[in-house]
C-alpha cells in the first residue's frame, strides 16, 4: 500500500503521490475554486446545474471563506507534486465538544486516487470531538468516504431525494431564542 492507502496498481499513470499539507490563508481563493468546480460538476451530473459563476459565489461568500480560513480547527490541501496545483481540500471547525466537517472537495479529475481518504484522515480524525457532525451530500462517492470515518446517517429513513419518511420537525416557539 502507498502512503495514502492506494495500492501500486491504482497509481498507474501517476508520476508521484499528491502532497498533503496544512492550508494557509494564501490558499483561500484556490480552495473556493476547487469547491466551485466540484459542486458544479456534481450539479451537472445530477441534472441540477447551479446558477451564477465562481466569481459570483466568491463575491457573496468571500467573507465567510476568509473567516473559516482563520478559525478552522483543521484545514488541509492536496497538491499535485509536479505542478503544485491544489486539487482538493477539507476543513473542519470545533467549538466546545462539537467537531464538524464543514468542507470536503476533490476535483472530479482527481477523485478515486486516495486523495479524499488522505485529506479526511487529517481534517476529520476519528475520535476527535464529543459530537461529530457532517452536513453531507447525496453524492454516493462522497457518502462512502464519510461513512468510512465511522459517521452514521442521522435519518436512516431518508432517501437520496432528501425526502424523509417518519421524520418530523418541531417549530421553534415564537419570541427570543432561549439562552444557553
Amino acid at each position: 500500500m502507498g502512503v495514502y492507502g492506494v495500492s501500486p496498481a491504482e497509481t498507474v499513470g501517476m508520476t508521484r503521490e499528491p502532497a498533503i499539507r496544512r492550508a494557509t490563508t494564501e490558499d483561500v481563493e484556490v480552495c473556493h475554486d476547487v469547491m466551485w468546480r466540484s459542486v458544479t460538476d456534481f450539479g451537472r451530473r445530477n441534472g441540477t446545474p447551479l446558477e451564477g459563476t465562481a466569481s459570483d459565489w466568491w463575491a457573496s461568500g468571500e467573507r465567510l471563506q476568509r473567516f473559516l480560513a482563520t478559525h478552522a480547527a483543521e484545514w488541509w490541501v492536496a497538491e499535485e507534486p509536479d505542478a503544485g496545483t491544489i486539487i482538493g481540500y477539507g476543513r473542519s471547525i470545533e467549538r466546545g465538544g462539537l467537531f464538524e466537517l464543514t468542507e470536503f472537495f476533490v476535483l472530479p479529475k482527481s477523485q478515486s486516487r486516495g486523495i479524499g481518504k488522505a485529506l479526511i484522515e487529517r481534517v476529520f480524525p476519528v475520535g476527535r470531538g464529543d459530537i461529530r457532525s457532517i452536513i453531507a451530500t447525496t453524492d454516493v462517492r462522497g457518502l462512502s468516504r464519510y461513512y468510512a470515518t465511522g459517521h452514521r446517517r442521522p435519518f436512516p429513513d431518508a432517501d437520496a431525494h432528501r425526502h424523509a419518511r417518519g421524520c418530523t420537525a418541531r417549530r421553534r416557539p415564537e419570541g427570543p431564542s432561549p439562552q444557553r
